[in-house]
Formats: structure tokens, C-alpha cells, sequence
């Protein structure tokens, strides 16, 4: 392969990046080639790019033994090294209780979330050409602290993937693409190997995965950690005739009340409008049902919003001049108020988009 130019090469046991080289002593070591142990020379000129070449024509050295071996050698020493090893994958998942749950929707309720781990933080061994179960890893990753953990394969592809049947093992295979040593390099300098967006089917976790990854993660577990972490709108009411909006990240917790001092606790999920103040609309007609007799400016027909100079929408009780009400009356003031009437217009209109709903009971 004379036309093949190297950039690394064996000084004894250690690899040497021909960036290492120094012009005027290369002549007093001896260099070795990764792939088929030949000598090799340090060519540093003027006119071409340094690289090593085979003294001889290198015609029985194969570029895929090469960069298949420099791979394996060059990711073991990252391992080895005093920094983190991370790898980064996905869990993908539908929640358990989709089907029995009031807020169940496929398309919102497939968890999908990013799983990071320092594989150092789980094993402090790493060798090459290890066999296990009937089968040659590359590189086997395992625990001398806790033999029984299952270990990890990392097997580097050059021309040739993970047979079927290796795959099929249920053994957990890190699979990571190498065409040159760019790619090596590539590899050594990201803080983490990635999952490529081919392992997954789904053409729509493109909007998940940002980019195409390194390499291919087999049998690993992808169920989600923590699944039903939708974010739904709660409305809470106070005795005070006050209400907000909480957006809970849990949607298997909306049978639980979250604030002991609320009168009402309400979960839903709507498409009509995330909007604050509708929101509120929302939970407080839905109020109406619950409470006896529960009233709140919010709903009463004399209670107008304005933009003010600012852009801000401001609301304030049309009578405040007339019948002498606060201009901006806080939501109790509504219980006391003899001028109140429900605007059965916008009650009747929320009426027909009120979504499932949960009550807090709990």
C-alpha cells in the first residue's frame, strides 16, 4: 500500500503521532507499523505532508488491519486515561399507564431523553481481543470491583460490522465506525461518544438527536428512567378567591394536592391556548362546578382587559366610575360585590373546549 501515508507508527510500545517526530533525530529510532509490524520510515519534507511510510513497498500491509488496530490501541488509552469516558445515548419509551390515564396521548407521552454516562464511573478494566460468551471483543470493558456487573464490547468497524448472531447476543455492544485515522482523531477529542441517529428508526427524533454521532449502541437499556413527565397546567385556588397556574412536571402526581392551604387543585391538559390568563379562565370556570356560589371578577361581564402604553394587558371593572367598585378589585372582591353577573358568553364558550380534567383529592 505505497500510496497509503501514515500518520502514526510503534516506537518500541508506544505509539508516536509523526507530529512528534523531531526532523534531525528520526534517523536514531526505529519505528514499527501498527498493522503488520514492518519498519517504517519518518518521511518530514518540505514539499509533502510528514507521514510514515513502510521501508519496503508495505504491498502485505492492509489499511484496514492498520486503522482497525490503531482504533482499538488509541480508544483503550483514552479509557485508561485520568479523564471521564463518556458515552451518550437514548432512552426511548411510552409511559406504562397511557392507556387508564385521562391525559394519555402517543404522540406527547413517548419519552424520549438523552442518557449520559462516564462508563468509568462502572468499569476499570479494559482490554483488547478478549473472548466472552463464544465471541472476540475488540476491546471488553468490565468491573474488578464487581465482576458480576454485565460488561461492555466495543468493537470497531472498518469494513466489517458485528455479525447478526453477536448482536443477538444480548451482550452490549458499543459499535463505532472508523474510514481514517481523521476519524480516529475526530473520536479522541469529543468529550463523548455519541449514539448515531441511524440506530434509531423514527425519523422524527432528528428533532431529539442534534447530530449523527459516532457510533452504534446494541442492547442497551432504553427504557426511560423516569417516564409521565409531560408538563401540565395545574390551577389552584385559595380560600382568598385567588387562583395561579403551576405547571407540574409529573403528570402521574395530579391526584395529589401540592399546597396544603389551596381549596381546589385542578390538572389539565388543552390545545386552545397556553396562554396564562385563559388558563385561569379555564380553572376557574371549572371552579364554578366545584364550589358552591364561587365567584371571581374573572368572570363577570363588567371585568375588561386593555392594553396600556407599555403593551401590557391590564383588567379593570367597567363600574368603577359608575357604581364606585375598584377600578382593579382584587378576585375576593366578587363574593361582595352586588353589581356581579357571570358573563355567560365567554362561560358558555370555555364550556365547549373544557378539557379532561383531574381533581387533587389526595
Amino acid at each position: 500500500m505505497p500510496d497509503i501515508k501514515y500518520h502514526f507508527a510503534l516506537e518500541g510500545n508506544e505509539i508516536i503521532p509523526i507530529e512528534k517526530v523531531d526532523k534531525d533525530e528520526r534517523h536514531s529510532h526505529t519505528y514499527t507499523c501498527m498493522g503488520c509490524g514492518a519498519e517504517m520510515i519518518a518521511k518530514i519534507g518540505a514539499k509533502k505532508v510528514p507521514h510514515f511510510a513502510h521501508k519496503g513497498n508495505g504491498e502485505n500491509c492492509s489499511n484496514e488491519t492498520y486503522l482497525h488496530k490503531l482504533a482499538k490501541r488509541l480508544i483503550r488509552e483514552k479509557f485508561e486515561s485520568p479523564n471521564p469516558f463518556n458515552i451518550k445515548y437514548h432512552r426511548i419509551g411510552t409511559c406504562s399507564r397511557i392507556n387508564d390515564c385521562p391525559f394519555g396521548n402517543k404522540n406527547e407521552c413517548e419519552v424520549i431523553k438523552p442518557n449520559s454516562i462516564n462508563l468509568k464511573d462502572y468499569y476499570d478494566t479494559c482490554r483488547e481481543e478478549v473472548q466472552i460468551n463464544g465471541f472476540v471483543a475488540d476491546l471488553l470493558l468490565t468491573s474488578s470491583i464487581k465482576p458480576e456487573r454485565e460488561p461492555v464490547l466495543i468493537e470497531v468497524l472498518v469494513k466489517h460490522p458485528c455479525t447478526e448472531e453477536k448482536l443477538n447476543s444480548g451482550l452490549r455492544i458499543i459499535e463505532i465506525k472508523v474510514d481514517s485515522e481523521d476519524d480516529i482523531k475526530a473520536l479522541l477529542q469529543k468529550d463523548s461518544l455519541r449514539e448515531s441517529l441511524d440506530i434509531v428508526k423514527d425519523p422524527e427524533l432528528e428533532d431529539y438527536i442534534s447530530d449523527k454521532g459516532d457510533a452504534k449502541f446494541y442492547n442497551f437499556d432504553r427504557t426511560p428512567s423516569v417516564v409521565g413527565q409531560r408538563v401540565i397546567p395545574r390551577y389552584i385556588l385559595f380560600a382568598s378567591g385567588k387562583a395561579r397556574i403551576y405547571y407540574e412536571s409529573d403528570c402521574h402526581s395530579v391526584r395529589k394536592k401540592i399546597d396544603s392551604r389551596s381549596i381546589l387543585e385542578v390538572s389539565f391538559v388543552t390545545t386552545e391556548s397556553n396562554d396564562f390568563s385563559y388558563l385561569l379562565d379555564i380553572g376557574n370556570v371549572i371552579a364554578c362546578k366545584h364550589i358552591p356560589d364561587f365567584k371571581t371578577c374573572k368572570l363577570c361581564r363588567f371585568y375588561k382587559s386593555y392594553t396600556d402604553m407599555f403593551w401590557d394587558t391590564k383588567y379593570v371593572c367597567c363600574l368603577y366610575k359608575k357604581c364606585n367598585t375598584p377600578k382593579e378589585p382584587t378576585p375576593i372582591y366578587a363574593k361582595q360585590c352586588q353589581h356581579y353577573i357571570p358573563n355567560y358568553t365567554m362561560i358558555k364558550d370555555i364550556k365547549m373546549v373544557i378539557p379532561d380534567y383531574v381533581v387533587a383529592t389526595e
